[in-house]
């Protein structure tokens, strides 16, 4: 189980990073935008 989890974590925090940008992009779009 705990693999599992270190599996998922592992694959949020890559995603996290390869998307970083774009989603800081987006929602500080969205939080200008009101």
């Amino acid at each position: 189980m705990r693999k599992v989890c270190a599996a998922i974590f592992s694959a949020a925090i890559c995603l996290a990073v390869s998307g970083a940008p774009a989603w800081a992009s987006e929602h500080q779009s969205t939080l200008s935008a009101g």
